[in-house]
Order: structure tokens, then C-alpha cells, then sequence
């Protein structure tokens, strides 16, 4: 059995205050007979609601939901992610799992969101499901990475810096989000590194806007609950499988990108026999479009780790239409993983967001690889 605690006095910042917000703030009764670390189990005057998340939210050890609140320790503070212990002393962080350990050398000593009385400083360290986001107010900003564990290759695309313990499996991301004006605008950013040997290697986060916040995440892997990635016309034959977020429409950096995107409902099985009444997607919006993607369906299996723009899956008529409220964009997607006579979930081929053309050029979201935005699966089931 999963263990959610009880609340404390100090509330805890866990994946309950987005299940909150999606419900309209009103509180809720969590069903507490939950054994799989993707979701939060909610009870409803009839049957259940699940709420799957993109990545575990469970530390794998304890049984717990990840708090992602910092924790004095003797020489810093440290915080348990999803299946990690993440440590900062100064500018050093740490990142550390059964795989092996990462170390992050910042150029300066961070502030530290959640906890109490740290110094001011133009970095700021968040912490995510399994590890860090930094903010940084600089035009760019270089760091430096040294890997404890076993390493196969790297993969790296403009936008993302992966070390790969075995062909499809990760040992860390490095993924860029975005720069941030002070008007709430967003802007890509680029990453790039530089090999400096021994499993060590620098690497720096740009951007051509020269009064925009710099953000990125890394974290350890975890498997995901989405198998997805984008494909954009700029760079037409790479892959993005681990890239943390979509600019979907149109930017200078990425020329056209689509986001292609299905559950992996092996990781929820066990919800396969129920009946269900509704499937709903949200996924986290990071800018301020007020214009939604369309919803696509792929014509055949698409492969994340191999689709690239001239490799594409071609797309079918558009199927559904997407409302943009709040922090996230919300598709009913009951009929594309639901069994139309028995009303139950099914392996589907998933589906493609593309933009129309309109006023807003793009929308930003997260993908299925964001640790400290994470997309949701409500899934409404009579139990």
C-alpha cells in the first residue's frame, strides 16, 4: 500500500494541491487502498477517480508522496524524490539513487525554495519529483556536470542533455524549460556542453533575450506513464524523446513542431477492467496563449525514441478540439482510450498535437519528461 500522510503544520508541497486546483479547489477524500506509485486514488459519491501522473510521485523506499520542500541538514539541505536523495551545500548539489551519483557544480550559491533563510542570490534552486529546477536571471548561465555511474552514450538535442546508462534508459537529463521576461513572455532556450573528460562536462544554457530569467530541470530517470516526444522542422531528423517541453505551432528555434503522445497503460493495468465513465488529459500550460492546439490521431504506431519530422507518423483528420484554462490544457480523450461497448481503457496508437494558425504563434506545455510540471490522467471509474 502507498502511503499518503497525514497533513502537518507545515504543509507539505506534494502532487494533492494540483489534484486541488483541478477539482475546483474543493477538498477531497483520498481512497487510501492505492498500491501503484503514478496516481492518487480519489473517492467520489460513486466509484473512483484516479489521477495518474507523468512520472512517479511516490518515493520508491518509504511509500510516501515526494515533498518537495527542502530539509536542514548538518553541511546544507537535502530533500527524498521519487527514488533519489537530492543535497545542496553552497553551490553544490548532489543527486544520488542506486545508479549511481551526479554532481552539479553551480557558478554561484543558489537560494533555495522552501527553505527557511537562505541568502539571496540570482539563482534559485526548486525541488522537483526527482530533482532540481533552476532559475537563474541571467543571460546565460554555465555549470558544470560530473557523473558517478555507469554511462553507454549521450544523447543531446538543442534542448536537452541525456546520459544514457543503456540504449533506452537514462541515467540523468538535463533539459532546458524556457527564459522568462518579466511580462510572464517565454522564449526557448538553448543548451549546449562541452566534454571535459572523465565523465565530466560543462554545460550552458542561452538565450537571445537579454532581460529573460533562464529555467531548466535535472533530474535521475524515472520511468514514464507517457511514451511521447516532438518532431519539429528545423531540425527535421532529430528525435526529442526526453526534451521536458512542446513549443507547439511555430518558433524561429524550432520552425513547426508537433507533439506526438500515448499512454503507457501497462503502468495502470489494473484499471483496464473497470468501467469508465470519462478520461481526461491535463497537461500543464507554461506560457500565456489564450489559443489551444488541435488533437490528432496517428494513422500507425509511432516509435518516441525514433520519430523524427521526415520520419513522422502521418496524422488523420482532426479529432477533438482542446479547451486552455488556467494552468493547464485539458483534452477529453474518453473516446480515443476507451472501448466504445464495454467503456474501458485500452492500449491506444495515442495521439498528435499540432497548432492552427492564429494570433498566438505557439503554446508551451510540458511533455511527458517534466518532473516539476507533470501531466495528468483523470481517469472517473465506477468501482
Amino acid at each position: 500500500m502507498i502511503c499518503i500522510e497525514k497533513q502537518k503544520t507545515q504543509q507539505p508541497d506534494t502532487v494533492l494541491r494540483e489534484i486541488k486546483y483541478l477539482r475546483g479547489m474543493k477538498d477531497f477524500v483520498i481512497d487510501r487502498r492505492n498500491s501503484n506509485r503514478y496516481r492518487v486514488l480519489v473517492k467520489e459519491p460513486v466509484g473512483l477517480t484516479a489521477y495518474c501522473f507523468s512520472a512517479p510521485i511516490y518515493n520508491t523506499s518509504t511509500g510516501q508522496l515526494v515533498h518537495r520542500n527542502f530539509e536542514k541538514i548538518h553541511n546544507g539541505y537535502a530533500f527524498k524524490g521519487s527514488n533519489s536523495t537530492v543535497s545542496v551545500c553552497e553551490n553544490r548539489c548532489v543527486l544520488e539513487n542506486a545508479d549511481g551519483r551526479a554532481i552539479i557544480l553551480l557558478p554561484e550559491s543558489p537560494t533555495l525554495n522552501g527553505a527557511k533563510k537562505t541568502t539571496p542570490s540570482a539563482v534559485t534552486v526548486t525541488p522537483t519529483l526527482n530533482g532540481l529546477r533552476v532559475s537563474a536571471r541571467h543571460q546565460s548561465i554555465r555549470f558544470l556536470l560530473r557523473s558517478e555511474a555507469k554511462q553507454e552514450s549521450i544523447r543531446h538535442t538543442p534542448t536537452c542533455f541525456t546520459l544514457m546508462k543503456e540504449p533506452f534508459k537514462p541515467f540523468l537529463s538535463v533539459a532546458a524549460l524556457y527564459a522568462a521576461d518579466d511580462k510572464g513572455n517565454l522564449f526557448p532556450a538553448e543548451l549546449r556542453y562541452r566534454d571535459k573528460g572523465s565523465q565530466t562536462y560543462e554545460l550552458e544554457l542561452s538565450c537571445k533575450e537579454s532581460d529573460a530569467s533562464l529555467l531548466f530541470e535535472v533530474n535521475l530517470y524515472e520511468a514514464k506513464l507517457f511514451q511521447d516526444t516532438t518532431v519539429e522542422s528545423a531540425h527535421p531528423d532529430s528525435n526529442h524523446a526526453y526534451d521536458a517541453v512542446g513549443w507547439i505551432g511555430k518558433t524561429g528555434m524550432f520552425g513547426e513542431q508537433w507533439l506526438y503522445s500515448r499512454p503507457d497503460i501497462s503502468k495502470i493495468s489494473d484499471l483496464t477492467a473497470e468501467r469508465v465513465e470519462h478520461v481526461f488529459l491535463h497537461i500543464p500550460v507554461l506560457n500565456q496563449s489564450t489559443e489551444s492546439p488541435d488533437v490528432f490521431v496517428p494513422t500507425s504506431r509511432f516509435c518516441s525514441f525514433g520519430s523524427t519530422w521526415n520520419s513522422k507518423v502521418s496524422a488523420s483528420a482532426k479529432v477533438l478540439n482542446t479547451t486552455c484554462s488556467g494552468r493547464y490544457l485539458t483534452l477529453d480523450v474518453t473516446s480515443l482510450f476507451t472501448n466504445r461497448t464495454e467503456h474501458s481503457l485500452i492500449y491506444s496508437e495515442g495521439l498528435i498535437l499540432k497548432k492552427p494558425w492564429g494570433n498566438d504563434p505557439f503554446i508551451t506545455i510540458s511533455t511527458g519528461d517534466c518532473y516539476s510540471a507533470p501531466q495528468i490522467l483523470e481517469i472517473r471509474f465506477l468501482k
